[in-house]
This record gives C-alpha cells, structure tokens and sequence, in this order.
C-alpha cells in the first residue's frame, strides 16, 4: 500500500501528484473503477498527467490540449482559494525576492519552482499562476470572489508585496476585459 500523505502542497518535497494518479490509474488499472470506456484513456490520461506541469506537450491534439488547460485552470483556482482561506502557509522571509523570480513575474510568465529560492520567491510563483489561466470564467471567479486581495491580505510584508499584487489585480481585469475564451 502506498502512504499518499505528505503533508504538503509541494510537489518538490514529496511526489509530483500528478505523475502518481496516472500510474495509480493507468498502470495499475484502477480507471477501471471509475471508467470502463477505453477510448477515453487517452484523454483522461493527457488531462491527469498534464495539469501540473509547467507546460503542455505540443504534441497533444487540440482535445486533448483544451482538456488539460480547463484541468490545468481548475487546479490553480483551487489553490488560490487555499491561498485566500490560510490553509497554504506562506513562509516570508527578510531575503528580497530572487533576480530571476522578479523577471518573470514582471514578464508576465509563470515562474519555474526549481527558480524560487525563498519563501518570498514561492509568493510570487504562486500569484504567478494568473499567466497561466486560461479562460475568461477563470479571472472572473478570483475577480468576484476577491482572492487576490484575500490572498494578500495574509502577506505580512505588504510593502514589498504591493506592486506585484497590484499588477495581478491589473492582469485579472485587463484579462476580463479583453473576453479572453
């Protein structure tokens, strides 16, 4: 029996969760418990095995691509609920936030965990998500229900912070207003 409680949302110090479902599913054939259609593995797989990695294969068809991104945008509106409600502890730190981390964000890119150094870094990785989503419904359900700005209303250095949760908030409504998908 395998023990799938580690304590943490961090997939670097555990397991890539995403890997361990489609092995639990596909090679020991536990999808059969939940569906017996074998001419959906192939997509179920692609949505499962893909909605936690920093990008989706090219080599995936459109249905199985746009299946990974409603996945992929589920995931990340659930984190940030977490994030909003305190159930994610952040850990701030007195370093500055990294070089690199501070780029990306401000390019607007999603920020790669093996380039957050601190506890700060991980901050940014995590709002860093917004670049990442990819429907309309998505910006509209952390817009209305506020959770970036329940999200730093937890940070305890806002001075630091500020700038980058102003421009995710700006991000969020340039993305609404722009009717993206």
């Amino acid at each position: 029996m395998i023990s799938l409680d580690y304590h943490t949302y961090n997939d670097l110090a555990s397991i890539d969760h995403a890997d361990m479902a489609v092995k639990l599913l596909f090679e020991n054939g536990d999808i059969k418990k939940f569906w017996n259609k074998e001419e959906d593995y192939d997509e179920i797989y692609d949505a499962i095995k893909y909605h936690n990695k920093y990008d989706i294969p090219d080599n995936l068809s459109e249905h199985n691509k746009t299946l990974c991104k409603v996945i992929r945008d589920a995931d990340k509106l659930d984190l940030f609920y977490l994030l909003s409600e305190g159930f994610i502890e952040e850990h701030e730190e007195a370093q500055l936030i990294s070089d690199k981390v501070k780029s990306d964000f401000e390019n607007k890119k999603s920020i790669k965990r093996i380039d957050a150094k601190n506890g700060n870094d991980l901050i940014l990785l995590h709002l860093a998500f917004i670049f990442d989503l990819n429907y309309k419904y998505s910006f509209e359900y952390l817009h209305n229900r506020k959770l970036i700005s329940r999200y730093f209303e937890l940070i305890k250095n806002k001075e630091l912070f500020k700038p980058y949760f102003d421009m995710a908030e700006k991000y969020i409504e340039e993305r609404i207003d722009k009717n993206v998908r």
